[in-house]
Order: C-alpha cells, then sequence, then structure tokens
C-alpha cells in the first residue's frame, strides 16, 4: 500500500503523481493506508503528524494483528518515506482483528498535553474467546507516544461489542457530540445497526 499527501491549499484537480509526499508499504499485502488520521502534534516538536494504519500489522506478511503507525511531520517534510520509517508503532494484540480499521484523536485526557487515541478493531474476539467470534472492540489509547515499537498496556482501555460478529469498532468518532462542553466519543456496531456516544 501506498499513501499520498497533498499539500493544500486545493483545487481539487491534481492527479496521483502531483503528491507532495508519498509513504511506501514495503511488502506485497501489508494494505498500508487501510485508514489515515492526521491527529495534530502528537510528538510535541510543533508539526503535525500522520497516523496511518495496516490491519495486516506493519511489513506485511503474516503480521496480521493490525497495526497503527505514527509519522513525524517533520520528517514527511522531506517528501518521501517508507512504511519502516514510521516513528511509532502501535500493535494491534489479536490476529485478524483488523485492529486500526477506524482511528479517532481525543484531546489530552491525562493532563501531559499529548492528545490520545481511539482506535478501532472490529474483528477482535470478545473477552472471553479465543475462537474468531468478531464481537470487535475499540481501543482508548492512552499517551505518551514514545518513539519505537509499542504494544497495548495496562494504562490503555477496551471496550468489547455485545454480540458475536457485532463488529465494534468499525467507525469511531471524537468531539463534543451532545453539545454540552466535554469531549465525547462514538462508536458504531455496524451489524446490529447501533451507535453508541460515550
Amino acid at each position: 500500500g501506498s499513501v499520498y499527501v497533498f499539500l493544500g491549499p486545493h483545487d481539487f484537480t491534481a492527479s496521483i503523481v502531483d503528491a507532495d509526499l508519498v509513504v511506501d508499504g514495503e511488502t506485497a499485502e501489508d494494505r498500508l493506508g487501510y485508514t489515515i488520521l492526521s491527529p495534530g502534534d502528537l510528538t510535541g516538536d510543533g508539526s503535525d503528524d500522520l497516523l496511518v494504519a495496516t490491519d495486516r500489522g506493519p511489513l506485511g506478511g503474516d503480521g496480521s494483528t493490525g497495526a497503527v503507525l505514527m509519522f513525524d511531520g517533520d520528517a514527511l517534510a522531506l517528501g518521501y518515506g517508507l512504511e519502516s520509517d514510521a516513528r511509532t508503532v502501535i500493535h494491534g494484540d489479536q490476529l485478524g482483528s483488523w485492529f486500526g480499521a477506524a482511528m479517532a484523536a481525543v484531546p489530552d485526557l491525562d493532563g501531559d498535553g499529548v492528545p490520545e487515541l481511539v482506535v478501532g478493531a472490529p474483528n477482535a474476539d470478545g473477552p472471553d474467546s479465543g475462537d474468531g467470534d468478531n464481537h470487535g472492540a475499540v481501543y482508548g489509547l492512552m499517551s505518551p507516544w514514545p518513539a519505537g515499537s509499542r504494544a497495548l498496556g495496562l494504562d490503555d482501555r477496551v471496550l468489547h461489542g455485545s454480540l458475536p460478529n457485532a463488529g465494534l469498532g468499525l467507525s469511531v468518532a471524537a468531539g463534543d457530540i451532545l453539545l454540552d462542553g466535554s469531549v465525547d466519543i462514538a462508536v458504531a456496531e455496524p451489524s446490529l445497526s447501533i451507535t453508541y456516544v460515550l
């Protein structure tokens, strides 16, 4: 897979060869760019960063836990990058879970000045099964975002789907949805036609 970034302003007449920045996957079937998010400055260097998901895992192959790759904005400004140039790689914890199928940035929740992330994994198993029941899951990932490889940790949170094949986490969103001055998180179980606002 590949990700193409077009710098503004835009008139929607550009072709793919006009991309200002390109990030390429490095192995077949990695599906780099399955989802993309520009969350702002996650690294504290003053430049906006880029999150790119691969539902097959970084560097493809059988690493199908999925992963979210964080690219530093300053490094991308050079104009070209590879999957392995990611500053931080956040790995899913289940094979075939589609970790990274949806992403949203949440304003700082823990007081360190850095946004948190919400990541969906709609094919994840439920909490009490390992046989592919596809409840789906949504992960709340807490900052900071150090360089290197990052597994899901004890400070992270997970919400599991309500039923097998519910597909929780196929889409997520964050913002003041209820217009009450606080940050809300919306997650969907598309197979059940249900959206939850947390």
